[in-house]
């Protein structure tokens, strides 16, 4: 018998100690503690004190629902066939199997024995995909859709892993480079292509262009958007926990949301409305109850109070490459992007693009330290998000250092796989990495006392700062840029980031 993809992960998981070079440890976090209330004090006076203004949070929120239910969601017309002409959608799902198709490259398992895929691996994977109907993409109202599950979002359609040697620094599980990201149940989307088993759906969705399984995806009508549009419109509710439960009429569960996900308002506050299909396989809303303290009306407000609230159920889940596994965890761009989604701030999906999001500064050409004492004067604690190419992280304040205690250090949030050896260091061990391997308090620090070889996150060659209270997005509406074209610009840089060589925190 086949097992189900996430069911293989789990038992994946299971065996997991840690993917890489034997030579791989655990970075020790113990001296900076990972308890919330320990960065954010509840008797801090400004515990509960509102960090973003009523009129900025106002834009913000619009902005997230135009991505999702208005002129940049896939439910629209306009953004759609604006995605589709001149569409080089083909060309770039060439790419992929030529990338991936590379002989002696890739391995399904991350066995240290494992044997690499063959040169034709892709093979009839490619032939199944039939990118002959990319050729003349045209806008049709009824590929308009929705996700009634959670699941993988793939870059080929395709259950197997593309994982690289997993005795390679910092590779191995769970860095599968066919795993694209999660997508959440609700999402809207769009399908622009299906296999030809029938078994897979290429998908325009807000964030990212990926093949998703055909049974996760329901086709709806007008009258399906009317309705969810408008019940969005009146109140949305945004999940503050991790795998919140939703059972069905017998009580059974079927189906876990997640931080990051949120739903229209019911007929009552205690209600969300979910999409289903009937036997027939027609979409169709129904309303469930919500388990109180399981959601709040979005957006809330941004306050230490209620960040800590959400790091509280997020802190110390595993690092997962693109949300792999049956648990849907995140990467370090996903822990952002649902961390601030139910304040009403849409992030991108990649970290590259979630940098633009507010007023970004460029300190890349200054050394680690200006760096820091520059984020340390200039950043702004639950607003300020910290890019170092390839990986992303949440500036949270400056606290006394636990190794001097005369100077003030920066602390962050993070979810992170690790850190290499510094430069000549890395010469001598060059199969090391630092292992941390989850969501994470870690300062920024020219030096760790714990691990002195282990690269400075300050010190990387790109940095840069995007302050969040700011939007930028005003000064381009004021200045009549097309806000769709960004958006696909957005999309798109999700899905091309992967054609590239993987550039990740632990390498």
């Amino acid at each position: 018998m086949k097992l189900p993809f996430f069911a293989f992960l789990t038992i994946a998981t299971a065996s997991l100690c840690l993917a890489g070079s034997i030579n791989d440890s655990f970075f020790p976090l113990e001296n900076y503690d990972q308890r919330v209330s320990r960065w954010i004090d509840p008797s801090d006076p400004s515990y509960d004190q509102e960090l973003l203004g009523s009129g900025i949070q106002e834009q913000r929120k619009n902005e997230l629902f135009d991505h999702l239910f208005g002129s940049l969601s896939p439910w629209s017309e306009d953004c759609v066939k604006k995605s589709l002409s001149g569409s080089s959608i083909k060309l770039e799902e060439e790419q992929f199997f030529a990338k991936f198709g590379v002989a002696d490259k890739y391995y399904g398992s991350d066995e240290p024995n494992g044997v690499p895929y063959p040169p034709d691996w892709l093979t009839a994977i490619q032939e199944n995909s039939d990118l002959a109907q990319l050729d003349h993409l045209s806008y049709t109202s009824s590929k308009r859709g929705i996700l009634i599950q959670n699941c993988a979002a793939r870059v080929l359609p395709t259950e197997q892993f593309a994982f690289l040697k997993s005795t390679s620094p910092g590779e191995g599980y769970p860095f599968d480079y066919l795993q694209m990201s999660t997508a959440y149940l609700g999402t809207p989307l769009y399908v622009i292509a299906t296999t030809q088993d029938g078994l897979w759906d290429l998908v325009l969705t807000p964030d990212f262009l990926a093949w998703v399984k055909s049974e996760n995806v329901a086709l709806i009508s007008q009258e399906f958007i009317n309705t969810w549009s408008a019940a969005a419109k009146k109140q949305l509710i945004a999940i503050t926990q991790t795998a919140v439960p939703l059972n069905d009429e017998k009580n059974n569960l079927h189906l876990l949301m997640c931080v990051g996900t949120c739903f229209p308002q019911g007929t009552k506050p205690s209600t969300i409305i979910l999409p289903r299909v009937d036997s027939e396989g027609n979409a169709l809303i129904q309303e469930e109850p919500l388990v109180e303290g399981m959601g709040v009306p979005l957006p809330w407000s941004l306050t230490p109070h209620h960040m800590a609230m959400l790091m509280n159920t997020l802190i110390g889940r595993p690092y997962r490459w693109g949300g792999i596994g049956n648990e849907f965890d995140n990467d370090c761009s996903a822990e952002l992007k649902n961390l601030f989604l139910p304040f009403g701030i849409y992030l991108p999906r990649n970290s590259s693009e979630q940098v633009t999001a507010g007023l970004m500064t460029d300190k890349s050409s200054s050394p680690a330290d200006q760096r820091i004492e520059f984020l340390k004067k200039e950043g702004k604690p639950f607003l300020s998000l910290i890019y170092i190419g390839g990986h992303v992280m949440l500036y949270i304040g400056t606290y006394p250092n636990p190794n001097d205690q005369e100077n003030l250090m920066a602390m962050t949030y993070q979810n992170l796989w690790g850190l290499r050896p510094t430069p000549p260091f890395i010469e001598d061990n060059p199969d090391k990495r630092f292992i941390i391997g989850k969501s994470a308090f870690l300062p920024l620090l020219l030096q760790y006392p714990e691990e002195p070889t282990a690269v400075s996150l300050a010190a990387k060659p790109t940095f840069q700062i995007c302050d969040l209270s700011q939007f930028p997005l005003l000064l381009l509406q004021s200045s009549g840029m097309d806000l769709s074209a960004l958006q696909e610009k957005e999309r798109r840089s999700q899905h091309l980031h992967l054609l590239m060589t993987p550039e990740r925190i632990a390498e």
